[in-house]
């Protein structure tokens, strides 16, 4: 709790400088700068808000060191950048190291100039190593694979790969790879529903599904996910506004979750909403409407360019019990 308080202190301190003091170079006379964050881009409206505390601190080689702290006080994120802005990261520079909120370590990464660069390994919560990738001339190239008790899938570029994909709901591929690419048949598995992609070498052949569009698309994701803007608890409060529970399916007590799935364009619009998973035709009419009214999101980026990339996600409908 002692140290909790200093970065609660750290930050009234900060907010007070800067509110008293409006010229350019005010932040050189404070060695320190916190953020109380909702998400890796956005502030919190209050410590209350928050999910974690950033500290931005000022060194002695020209770089910032950046500390990121859950609010237990365990550490989130470890790294350096060039740049004292609270969205630091187009200018990482160095190692950077992340941590499950338990305390252990989540990934390990070298960037630079804001960039990924050489081998990146993460870790599983239980703190054994899931899989190591290299990031080589702007391609990516699967070195090693292990489930989660240890064993070894894929080593040397060579084997089995499954790969979770956090931009989505509940979905992840499965397939071989060779040379460090993938190479053959690959599944993707979305809740209870299954596409097939077929790889030669790395290149897409063929396939179908939410996510496949021709030739274009890499099963590699992008670096940076997108992200409502607010975070995810401002998406439910645009959710239970605009939602309308239909009354055909009041009626006859239809529930059930649709998922949907869609294009986050390079300047954050949807487009292409589609279901990919069935409540019901009111239902998911309904969940069309509403997501189809969603602000823009702030997009996806790789390489500090926004980029489009394919989401899905769940909306769930459920009818209140009447007590009588």
């Amino acid at each position: 709790m002692r140290k909790l308080f200093y970065f609660t202190l750290l930050l009234f301190v900060c907010v007070k400088s800067y509110a008293q003091e409006a010229d350019d170079t005010a932040w050189l006379k404070h060695d320190t700068v916190a953020y109380y964050m909702a998400d890796d881009s956005v502030m919190a409206y209050s410590e209350a808000d928050a999910k974690f505390l950033r500290l931005i601190i000022k060194g002695d080689t020209g770089l910032y060191r950046i500390e990121e702290y859950y609010l237990d006080a365990k550490p989130k994120l470890l790294a350096t950048s060039y740049t004292r802005d609270l969205n630091y990261q187009s200018g990482m520079q160095g190692p950077c190291t992340e941590f499950f909120p338990t305390g252990i370590k989540k990934s390990e990464s070298y960037y630079k100039k804001g960039n990924l660069t050489g081998y990146q390994r993460t870790y599983y919560p239980n703190g054994k190593l899931s899989n190591i990738i290299e990031h080589r001339n702007d391609s990516l190239f699967l070195i090693r694979y292990s489930d989660s008790i240890g064993n070894v899938l894929a080593n040397n570029g060579e084997g089995r790969w499954r790969l979770r994909n956090d931009f989505y709901y509940e979905e992840y591929w499965d397939g071989q790879i060779t040379n460090g690419l993938p190479n053959g048949i690959w599944k993707q598995y979305l809740t209870d529903t299954v596409f097939s992609a077929v790889y030669d070498h790395g290149k897409l052949i063929s396939g179908q599904g939410p996510f496949i569009e021709g030739k274009k698309l890499s099963f590699i994701a992008a670096k940076e996910p997108p992200r409502f803007p607010g975070g995810e608890k401002a998406f439910g409060h645009f959710l239970g506004r605009y939602i309308r529970y239909p009354q055909a399916a009041r009626e006859h007590n239809i529930q059930g979750r649709v998922i949907l799935a869609f294009l986050i364009d390079e300047d954050g619009s949807l487009k292409e909403i589609k279901v990919i998973r069935s409540a019901g035709k009111e239902l998911d009419a309904e969940a069309i409407r509403v997501l189809s009214m969603s602000p823009k999101w702030i997009p996806a980026r790789t390489d500090n360019r926004p980029v489009k990339v394919r989401y899905s996600m769940p909306i769930g409908f459920a009818l209140e019990i009447e007590e009588f």
